[in-house]
Formats: C-alpha cells, sequence, structure tokens
C-alpha cells in the first residue's frame, strides 16, 4: 500500500461518517488558508514519518496526524468543549472502525490532543497521531527499476 492509497482510504472512510462534511490535508498552517471550509472535518496533516524495517519483512512504520476539527463560536469555552468533546467522538469512531474493518494495516498506536481556536476558522477539536504499520511493495526483479545492463 502507497501513502497515496493510505491517504485514500482514510479520506474514504472519514467521509462516510455522517457528521463529517470534508477532508483535507497538508501542513497544519495550510488549514488557516481557506475561509471556505466545512465543518467538522478531517484534516490530514503532512508531512509524515516513515520508519523502514529493511529486514526480511517489507513493512514500514508511519506516523502522522489527522485533525478533527469542529467549528465554534468565538471565545466561548463552553463551545469549545462541546466541539472538541464532539471532534473526539467523530476521531475515535473513524479509528475503530478502520482497525476493525481494514485488511491492509492496522492502527498501531494512537494518542490524542485536543485542540482550541486551531486557526483563523474558529475551530476547535483533537489532534490524533498515529503510528500505524504498512506493507511496502516487494520488487521482484531489478531489471523493472534499474538499467542493470
Amino acid at each position: 500500500m502507497t501513502l497515496l492509497e493510505l491517504k485514500d482510504y482514510i479520506k474514504d472512510i472519514a467521509l462516510r461518517h455522517k457528521d463529517v462534511k470534508a477532508f483535507t490535508y497538508g501542513s497544519n498552517y495550510d488549514v488557516a488558508v481557506n475561509k471556505n471550509n466545512d465543518y467538522p472535518m478531517i484534516f490530514m496533516e503532512l508531512p509524515m514519518l516513515v520508519v523502514y524495517n529493511l529486514g526480511d519483512e517489507y513493512r514500514d512504520s508511519v506516523d502522522f496526524a489527522i485533525n478533527v476539527l469542529v467549528n465554534i463560536a468565538a471565545d466561548d469555552i463552553e463551545s469549545d468543549f462541546f466541539a472538541i468533546s464532539l471532534a473526539k467522538e467523530i476521531g475515535d469512531a473513524i479509528l475503530i472502525y478502520i482497525n476493525e474493518t481494514c485488511d491492509d494495516f492496522k492502527i498501531d498506536e494512537a494518542s490524542s490532543l485536543s485542540l482550541r481556536e486551531f486557526s483563523d476558522d474558529s475551530v476547535a477539536g483533537m489532534r490524533y497521531d498515529l503510528t500505524i504499520t504498512l506493507p511496502r511493495t516487494c520488487i521482484e526483479d531489478w531489471n523493472q527499476v534499474f538499467n542493470l545492463g
């Protein structure tokens, strides 16, 4: 599974959640760029960290973050807590669903941190730091990849 396939899989599952209105990705400062975002939104952060296993098992450990963001009323702490709670419910459901239904990878570790007024759009939510083990495509014939003459 490629990193693109991983992103597309998470996007597909996230957008199937009945409360999620949008999915986007980029560097964390990209969230504030677009004033036309629909919320609740899943934002997949770049960069991703890939730790390679170069032994017999061609599996990589991939670390990345997804944010579950919910619109809030400006300067209203009760609205913040409501958004954080809703974001946690959405994020938890997505992670559990992935782990129970996906055959290509499993989430090895997850931790989350609440976010408050994360961008110019006045949102709060949860940031999930994920570690997954991802199978790597093995090359059977090096001549397909290199000019070995």
